[in-house]
């Protein structure tokens, strides 16, 4: 697992196998390159000199999370990171914030005007959705989190099934929103801008097709694929839009019982897989752990559906088993680790004990979910 998981995360992401030295200051060219927290850090382990040191994935998460086994392990600070990590880490961290700040002066911003660490973190989704001295609000913050305009929001719930398969289409439509603002009408169609799918979901009165469905999936893949994306240090990064948006339209389906408290955080430990605190879950163990498991349950019933083609098994020729994996790649996933997912199983990247206990997961999530919806929820 370990082997072929450092193999793929070379070739995809180029950057496990990096070795790490003293980084010079970037010049005034590349610097207008590293437009994102992540890059910086990759900059600086491109540009050294020592051969003796590794970074990996595994010791990323090592010096962001406090317990890289539990799933609501509580994330460190920049002191506390810097606390343990060692001689040569420090000084990686320290030539990527730089970088950082030389890229924010290329854009005529204020060097540290943007803080290196918490973009980091960040970017690399070690952050949660709690809401501390704020009871009740952690699941509005879910949705917030997502930037999801609420028509597109409530279009989503109301005409695609399954709480996976709908955030990636809500997200979709909101991105292609977002873009529709900022092109010409006369490049839509070559940018896979199609402004009747958007209306299609949106509308109350009017169905979506499976054109609308083709249009909404290919330009999400699109965009999440695009080597010029440029970070948004307004919102978290769309993957983990993604998994929040999916958060939300899980709250909204209502609790068995309750599993967090009133600032969202978790009030069983992990081992009650029968119900997640979710929003005190960081954004990348959503991503690696929940995400994949409420796909599968959204397939499984997709497949069992009686539903009418256009929202059952239409979807499912459109998306495939995965589509909610599908197309998160370049861009967004220069990060250190790749998703532990089921369809990368497939590839022979995650080992069958580990696919076999996440069916195990994923099976116990259907089977509560099953008896909820025939019982009268009731929210928190």
């Amino acid at each position: 697992m370990k082997k072929n998981k450092q193999i793929m995360l070379s070739v995809v992401f180029g950057i496990s196998s990096i070795s790490y030295t003293f980084a010079q200051t970037p010049s005034l060219n590349e610097a207008k390159h590293l437009n994102t927290p992540i890059k910086s850090l990759r900059w600086a382990l491109k540009n050294s000199e020592s051969k003796s040191y590794n970074i990996t994935d595994s010791r990323i998460k090592e010096l962001f999370l406090v317990n890289t086994t539990d799933l609501y392990s509580e994330v460190r600070s920049k002191d506390e990171l810097y606390n343990i990590a060692t001689d040569v880490e420090r000084r990686l961290f320290t030539d990527a914030e730089e970088a950082w700040n030389q890229f924010l002066m290329s854009q005529n911003r204020i060097p540290g005007s943007i803080n290196f660490f918490l973009e980091l973190k960040k970017q690399l989704g070690y952050e949660k959705a709690t809401s501390i001295d704020k009871p009740d609000q952690y699941i509005l913050l879910q949705r917030t989190l997502s930037g999801v305009d609420e028509d597109i929001y409530n279009g989503a719930k109301d005409k695609i099934p399954g709480v996976a398969l709908r955030a990636k289409y809500a997200l979709a439509a909101q991105l292609m929103r977002n873009a529709k603002k900022v092109t010409a009408a006369d490049q839509w169609t070559e940018n896979g801008i199609y402004p009747q799918a958007i209306d299609h979901l949106v509308k109350y009165n009017q169905p979506i097709t499976s054109e609308d469905l083709d249009a909404l999936k290919d330009y999400l893949s699109f965009s999440l694929s695009q080597s010029n994306y440029r970070y948004n240090v307004e919102s978290i990064p769309s993957q983990y839009q993604l998994v929040r948006l999916a958060v939300a339209y899980r709250n909204d389906q209502g609790f068995f019982e309750v599993v967090c408290t009133k600032e969202g955080k978790h009030l069983y430990d992990q081992s009650y897989v029968s119900r997640y605190c979710l929003s005190d879950m960081s954004n990348k163990q959503l991503m690696d752990r929940w995400f994949p498991e409420q796909l599968k349950i959204d397939h499984r019933k997709l497949t069992e559906s009686n539903q009418p083609p256009t929202l059952g098994q239409k979807l499912l020729e459109f998306v495939g088993v995965f589509f909610a994996l599908d197309g998160l790649g370049a861009a967004f996933f220069d990060v250190f680790e790749a998703l532990e997912a089921t369809e990368l199983a497939e590839a022979g990247i995650v080992e069958r004990e580990e696919l076999s206990v996440l069916e195990s997961e994923a099976d116990a999530e259907e089977a509560l979910a099953a008896e909820e919806y025939q019982r009268q929820f009731c929210r928190i």
